[in-house]
Order: C-alpha cells, then structure tokens, then sequence
C-alpha cells in the first residue's frame, strides 16, 4: 500500500500524533503542523512516509493518537451465579 508522504524524518519521528475526530494531526516539537483528514474515516489508512525513508505504519499512528474516546472505560457488570452441576 503506497504510504502519504507527509515531511523530513526527523520532523515525522518526533511529531506528536493527536486525535481529532476524524483528522490525525501532526504537531512538530519547534513548530509545524501536519493535518491528515479523514485518516480514522478510511477503511485502510495509508502508512506515513517521510522523506529518507521513515515509515510509520497506519496501526502505530492510530495507536500514538491515543483512544477514540479517551477516558471512558467499558464498566464490567456482576455476572450472576451459576449453580454448579453436583
């Protein structure tokens, strides 16, 4: 799958990858920014590529973004009691 390619190596390697709703931005550490719209929305997100060579794959990006909906947890429920087979 052909990647985006998106900046410097070193720019890419260091960005902070934030989600946003659809949009994946990149922020860089002195300044700079990066959007990559609708990269949650595809069904198969492209791999970032910078030029040099560094790639980072689709699955890391989503994954340095962070949760979709961060803070919220799934609440597990007391499981009823069974009654064990004698």
């Amino acid at each position: 799958m052909p990647g985006e390619l998106l900046a410097a190596k070193a720019w890419l390697l260091n960005a902070d990858f934030i989600r946003s709703g659809p949009d994946l931005p990149l922020i860089g550490a002195a300044s700079g920014k990066i959007p990559v719209r609708d990269f949650f929305d595809l069904e198969s997100p492209p791999d970032l590529t910078a030029g040099g060579g560094a790639v980072v794959s689709a699955e890391l990006a989503a994954k340095l973004a962070g949760p979709a909906a961060p803070g919220h947890y799934a609440q597990a429920t007391k499981a009823p009691r069974l009654p064990i087979p004698t």
